[in-house]
């Protein structure tokens, strides 16, 4: 059954309660976009930045290539947390 696979589902990120300052460190985000994010209140794992509008991250002064590079961030915490590959800083 798929309730027992030992595949973490994007859910268990948001589990971890990883400090966004830990989740902007490890992925080399600048303290400039992590400032951008708690205005966003973005929890690291929460899979809503993905359905936000470009009005929604302009409204914090996110440019197109600071936040496509968010977003690839937040894709490869996901895969390293399903992996087991995320480590704490």
């Amino acid at each position: 059954m798929l309730k027992d696979s030992p595949v973490s589902s994007p859910a268990t990120a948001l589990q971890l309660a990883v400090p966004l300052a830990d989740f902007c460190a490890h992925y080399k985000i600048s303290k400039s976009d992590e400032e951008k994010l708690a205005l966003l209140e973005y929890k690291p794992g929460n899979n809503a930045v993905m359905t936000l509008g470009i009005e929604d991250w302009k409204e914090v002064k996110f440019t197109m290539l600071g936040w496509k590079g968010f977003l690839t961030a937040h894709k490869k915490f996901i895969h390293d947390v399903k992996t087991g590959a995320w480590t704490e800083t």
